[in-house]
């Protein structure tokens, strides 16, 4: 099972929080989509203590994170 986490227009904490809760409660994939840079920075400090494979792709828009199962 995966999850998707659609964080646009939302301001920080709120996209962290977000993830956090998705990464703790799926083992699965999980996909966060944000589009603040903000977001994207504390999203790489949270995800560098993950034990996941992260994917990054950037778009003019919005960053999408694809993060691993674990």
């Amino acid at each position: 099972m995966s999850r998707e986490v659609d964080a646009r227009g939302l301001s920080c904490p709120q996209p962290i929080v977000l993830a956090f809760h998705a990464l703790a409660e799926e083992p699965g994939p999980v996909t966060i989509i944000v589009d603040t840079q903000s977001a994207v920075e504390s999203l790489k400090r949270l995800l560098s203590r993950e034990k996941r494979t992260v994917e990054i792709i950037e778009t003019m828009e919005t960053t999408v994170f694809r993060i691993g199962p674990r």
